[in-house]
């Protein structure tokens, strides 16, 4: 009794109606970024450019005060 053992098979069925086409990971948002990314693109590079803007005005005071401090010194 202790040198039998018994093999279970389990057979497992698989849909072939879903599965026939394998997605890519690059087709997931393909339809998505198609149209969308370039208004996401450009209202982004406009909200950089404005920033960037923002912040000259106080660097370059920033760099000038420096640069007189280091002259006066």
């Amino acid at each position: 009794m202790l040198g039998i053992m018994k093999v279970i098979t389990v057979k497992r069925l698989v849909r072939r109606d879903k599965c026939d086409r394998k997605t890519k990971f690059s087709d997931l948002g393909r339809h998505y970024f198609e149209s969308e990314w370039k208004w996401h693109f450009v209202v982004e590079a406009l909200l950089f450019a404005a920033i960037g803007l923002a912040c000259a005005g106080p660097l370059a005071s920033a760099a000038d005060a420096v640069s007189v401090f280091l002259q006066r010194t």
